[in-house]
């Protein structure tokens, strides 16, 4: 899938992934929840700004290990990809 489709992107991993030239749409690979520590995520979800709400929301997760490319992850707190004044203004 290529990375136009920047609606569910949100912009943090979006600028992440282009400074670094990466392509794609990364799925969510593990969650840290306070108190319990960073679990695996079962399985392939890609990430989005309405998902991370619900995780957060609903399971008290507050950091997520999101792979961007095989193999190839990267931490962002559930805060930094909610941040509205990172999305574009339309």
């Amino acid at each position: 899938m290529d990375i136009s489709y920047q609606s569910r992107v949100p912009p943090v991993v979006l600028d992440y992934m282009t400074r670094l030239g990466l392509k794609g749409h990364p799925q969510i690979a593990q969650t840290f929840r306070p108190g319990i520590g960073w679990r695996r995520y079962p399985g392939h979800k890609f990430i989005s700004a309405s998902w991370a709400q619900k995780l957060r929301v609903g399971e008290g997760v507050t950091h997520l290990s999101l792979e961007v490319a095989p193999g190839r992850m990267a931490d962002f707190s559930i805060a930094e990809l909610l941040r509205r004044e990172t999305w574009p203004v339309a």
